[in-house]
């Protein structure tokens, strides 16, 4: 631990200085102090002779982080006649203390602002090495210390130049799937290796990641961290670890660390349902709207579950009851499983990394051979020639329903009929948006295939084929055979 006792303490006598004092004191501790927590206060059960200290981390020599759980700190009781100032620090033994001033008459008389004491001041620092946190002002004969009784003196640590935060400890390989590396480190550090965390350290030579996750599991924390397609670790010593949260902490490397096409999404997904019949599942962001601003209809996913890599592509995302909620049409090798979701990536390039292209592999097909038709059709009413019901997913899709349109009449004549794709309308009717063939025809019979379209669907849509003839005296009206192919309409060149 650094010695503070060469600090001026004069400078704290009359506290129009203390801003000084304690800037000096910072400047001395450049190498430690707190990086995060430590918040001073009166006690939350009750206030008494004691003051709640929140978790905290802090590094000593440069080196760190350390954690020191939430606690109470005991006060010692209070002179029945005199106030004294006593000083929250973490001492040599890395531990907290609350080291008692002395009980002095308050100097000047009359004065009732206690930071403006010239006596008692705060305890002289100089016995003590460590990491100053609060000042504590026990009253005479006081029973209680309450938040007006404490000051906030330790300062969130100015971290150097660099950027760069060294880890006092041993990070050990742990593994490598895919893109992906792990390493252990000891204890609960999941605080301290948050998603997005730039790390740095040695294996031969320097390397670059950033955490994907951290997960603590007794006695470790398992940190999965992504290199870029530059960076893996291997099964060897890892030396000079450092972490930083700066945008550009010193050295790190100008890479596009997106240039694999894919951007690490660093939010937590969770599975939420899957339906297989459309190749539609819905994953969801706890606690965030990030997701939906982030993601958008048309985008390319990647993701792990159970350490196979699958694909999709997000065909909606909403917010709902403080979650974001992202719909993915999955590739047809690929299911959304109940399980862990690893690893989420996005991309806007059309041909990211290892992405799947080939546009029968993303098809929905149904099909068969039969003779769909309606036998002796009365004229300008429609019917529905299709037993079955064809099912689109959510989202942007070209659709290709075709069959051999067929009119049989029992007269030479002018006879003329409609094939048209609809969707069904609350069970109780059709939409025609999908009026795909009009056809006239003075013979018997004519075959001809249906177009294509393409539509957004908002929701999971049955579809049904409807036919209807302008002329009495027809036999039949329908298609021979019908298949329906949906392929997503984000593919490139679609």
């Amino acid at each position: 631990m650094v010695d503070i006792s060469r600090v001026d303490q004069t400078l704290i006598r009359g506290f129009t200085s203390q801003a000084l004092y304690f800037a000096a004191i910072s400047r001395a501790l450049a190498s430690r102090g707190i990086i995060t927590g430590g918040k001073v206060q009166q006690r939350a059960a009750g206030a008494n002779m004691s003051v709640d200290v929140d978790e905290l981390y802090y590094v000593v020599s440069g080196k760190g982080p350390t954690k020191i759980s939430a606690t109470n700190m005991a006060v010692s009781t209070a002179d029945p006649t005199n106030p004294r100032i006593d000083f929250l620090h973490i001492n040599s033994g890395e531990i907290l203390y609350v080291a008692p001033g002395v009980a002095k008459a308050v100097k000047p008389i009359g004065e009732n602002t206690w930071q403006e004491y010239e006596e008692p001041y705060p305890v002289d620092f100089s016995p003590y090495e460590g990491i100053p946190l609060a000042l504590i002002h026990v009253g005479a004969g006081v029973t209680s210390i309450t938040n007006a009784n404490i000051q906030m003196i330790g300062q969130l640590i100015d971290l150097n130049v660099s950027g760069w935060i060294p880890w006092r400890g041993t990070w050990t390989y742990a593994g490598v799937q895919d893109e992906f590396s792990t390493f252990t480190v000891s204890g609960d550090q999941t605080a301290i290796f948050t998603e997005a965390t730039k790390i740095k350290l040695t294996q031969t030579t320097e390397k670059f990641f950033v955490v994907v996750k951290s997960e603590y599991s007794s006695p470790n924390t398992t940190v999965t961290v992504w290199g870029h397609i530059t960076f893996s670790l291997v099964n060897a010593a890892i030396t000079n670890p450092v972490y930083s949260r700066e945008e550009s902490p010193a050295a790190w490397p100008g890479l596009h660390w997106e240039s694999n096409g894919w951007t690490p999404f660093f939010l937590p997904m969770v599975y939420v349902s899957y339906d297989a019949s459309v190749r539609t599942g819905v994953v969801k962001c706890v606690g965030h709207n990030i997701a939906v601003g982030m993601m958008k209809e048309g985008q390319k996913i990647k993701f792990y579950q159970s350490g196979s890599m699958k694909f999709a592509f997000v065909t909606k995302a909403e917010y709902s009851g403080g979650d974001s909620y992202i719909t993915l049409f999955m590739h047809s090798y690929y299911s959304l499983a109940n399980a862990a979701i690893d690893n989420f990536f996005t991309s806007d390039i059309a041909t990211p990394q290892l992405f799947p292209l080939d546009r029968a592999d993303w098809r929905l097909y149904w099909g068969d051979a039969d003779t769909h038709s309606q036998a002796t059709p009365t004229a300008w009413t429609y019917y529905n020639l299709n037993s079955e019901m064809s099912y689109v997913p959510v989202g942007l899709f070209n659709i290709e329903y075709g069959g051999d349109c067929q009119i049989a009449a029992s007269a030479e004549g002018d006879k003329s009929g409609l094939i048209v794709i609809a969707e069904a309308v609350g069970g109780t009717g059709w939409v025609l948006s999908h009026a795909l063939y009009f056809f006239n025809t003075d013979a018997a019979k004519d075959r001809i295939p249906l177009l294509a379209t393409q539509k957004r669907y908002a929701a999971k849509q049955a579809i049904y084929l409807l036919a209807m003839t302008m002329d009495s005296g027809l036999s039949s009206i329908g298609v021979i055979g019908h298949y329906c192919s949906i392929i997503p309409a984000y593919l490139p060149g679609l």
